[in-house]
């Protein structure tokens, strides 16, 4: 079965995603700019994105591998990451070195075989090609293989009490050693006990839960609702917290998701969803290129309408690069699933869309 709901979360996750760090540079270059700004600085579908998809990526491995060989899933993680990041970041490059970004910010922005390989090398590597979505991509790569390594345990049992046992794990470490290994960029010797990890362990769960209070899926939405209203600000003092506060809410919004009728697979908006990874990868160097231009050129407009180009030009430009790499994962994606002489390569194109 596939979820297409999750298509829809997927979309809205990416759209917050960019305004939340439309909020952040564009707060940097126009700190006193009303209109769009304090809304995307303070509101909750800011903060909410990342975690949402954290939460998404633990429920879908998890559905993905329990049919699929770990040998078999794992290379399909592989290619469903990388080229797209490796093309990524060869477009980050060619934006910060044809001087669309000032001269000052060019050496935030460094190729870096760390950052290349999507390996944890401590907060100081560098991984700024892409403006920093970088960290959650390294979350990525190792929770995909941690959830591999914990599926010899079983993936009908062994895999739930293993994915328990290690949340159990993360809040000891949250209540006794608050603060330890809490930097976005990974440490090598510490993304396993990062509480990072924890959404995307909590979507785990959530998979195994599909099943589970059906009918109850309007009283837990209100639950849900009352949560974000409530604990999760209560828990806005504490980083690690408020980030666990947040996982929690994005693996019982995707559980709600999976429950009752899924939208159509060929709904407009669910094909976007397959171009978020995409939007994702690439809207930060889009937007900050807008907005520095903006301000190098000294453009005549006021800042409210720099920000609001700036935003639509990462949402158009990312939506654009996604669908080019979603056909892109279309066309290596066969290599999971064959071997060697039984390869055979589909046609590239832009998958098109239709009225439902």
């Amino acid at each position: 079965m596939r979820f297409t709901n999750l298509q829809l979360l997927r979309l809205a996750a990416a759209l917050g995603v960019v305004g939340f760090h439309l909020g952040v540079h564009g707060g940097g270059l126009f700190p006193a700019a009303g209109g769009v700004l304090p809304w995307v600085r303070g509101g909750w579908w800011v903060q909410f994105p990342v975690p949402l998809f954290f939460a998404l990526s633990g429920f879908v491995l998890t559905h993905a591998l329990q049919t699929a060989p770990r040998g078999r899933f794992l290379f399909a993680r592989f290619l469903r990451l990388y080229p797209g990041y490796w093309l990524a970041m060869a477009f980050g490059l060619a934006v910060v070195w044809h001087g669309v970004w000032p001269v000052d910010q060019r050496g935030a922005a460094r190729f870096s075989t760390t950052a290349f390989a999507l390996v944890p090398g401590g907060p100081a590597k560098g991984y700024y090609v892409l403006g920093g979505v970088e960290w959650s991509l390294i979350y990525e790569v190792m929770l995909s293989v941690a959830l591999t390594a914990l599926s010899l345990l079983g993936v009908r049992r062994g895999l739930p009490l293993g994915v328990a046992a290690w949340l159990a794990v993360l809040a000891a470490k949250v209540y006794f050693q608050p603060g330890y290994a809490s930097e976005p960029f990974p440490h090598p010797r510490t993304i396993l006990l990062s509480a990072y990890s924890v959404p995307f362990l909590l979507g785990v769960l959530a998979y195994y839960l599909r099943d589970a209070g059906g009918r109850w899926r309007w009283v837990v939405l209100a639950a849900l609702v009352g949560f974000i209203a409530v604990v999760v600000p209560r828990a806005a003092g504490d980083r690690e917290l408020h980030w666990c506060a947040w996982g929690v809410a994005g693996a019982v919004a995707v559980w709600f998701a999976v429950q009752g009728r899924q939208v159509a697979a060929t709904n407009r908006l669910a094909r976007l969803g397959d171009a978020t990874y995409g939007l994702y990868l690439v809207h930060v160097p889009v937007m900050l290129a807008v907005l520095y231009r903006s301000v190098l050129r000294q453009w005549a407009m006021p800042p409210e309408a720099v920000l609001l180009l700036a935003g639509g030009a990462a949402v158009a430009a990312g939506l654009l690069f996604g669908l080019l790499e979603s056909a892109l994962h279309s066309r290596v994606r066969p290599l999971a699933k064959l071997r060697g002489a039984e390869v055979r390569w589909p046609a590239l194109r832009v998958p098109a869309f239709r009225r439902n």
